[in-house]
């Protein structure tokens, strides 16, 4: 059980601090929590990674803040999720003025499945995401590509171990069930190959 608590952990990630911002960094905003986890995890505090949308809020109902917008105007880089996920996106570009945004747009790099985009529940897609954000993170600041890439490989490498792990804790000949609050949870039970079901119907 110790093992299926760790690699939940890892997947639906729901809380966290953010650091104070040091100003002498590059700035690097993320959409929401579990972009802005494995974002932090890679850059291991060489730059400032923020958070722009509040825990508290769905990410398909958030609205940056003037706050927000104006940390755009700074910062270096922009990790989102994409396909339409972050409603705010294309409106919010067009209002700033900073022409050296680079926009990482995590989705386009993977296959989605239909009507879901919780994509990042998918440990093979995090994987992914997490080295087109360390090739993303290289490109606005070489020197520290290297690290970047280190801290890359030894997540991905730990993600992928906690997944073999966890498919010996029960029989693959056995079809399981996840019961869940509500349908968002595909890319996850097709990671274990389980079916999900909502309790809500």
């Amino acid at each position: 059980m110790k093992k299926l608590y760790i690699i939940l952990s890892l997947l639906l990630v729901l809380s966290g601090c953010q650091n104070k911002v040091d100003d002498t960094k590059l700035q690097v905003v993320t959409s929401f929590y579990p972009i802005y986890d494995l974002t932090q995890t890679i850059t291991n505090n060489r730059l400032n990674v923020r958070n722009i949308a509040p825990l508290s809020l769905e990410v398909h109902d958030f609205e940056p803040t003037p706050q927000d917008i104006a940390s755009l105007e700074t910062a270096s880089l922009l990790v989102v999720h994409g396909n339409h996920l972050e409603g705010w996106l294309e409106s919010t570009l067009e209002a700033i003025n900073n022409k050296d945004l680079k926009v990482l747009i995590l989705s386009d790099y993977v296959t989605l499945l239909d009507d879901d985009n919780h994509s990042w529940l998918s440990i093979d897609k995090m994987i992914e995401y997490s080295m087109q954000i360390s090739q993303s993170l290289g490109e606005i600041d070489p020197d520290g590509a290297a690290s970047y890439e280190a801290n890359q490989q030894t997540w991905a490498q730990e993600a992928s171990e906690l997944m073999t792990e966890f498919s010996y804790l029960y029989d693959n000949q056995q079809q399981y069930e996840l019961v869940v609050d509500h349908m968002a949870y595909s890319y996850l039970v097709k990671d274990l190959n389980m079916t999900q079901r909502s309790i809500t119907g």
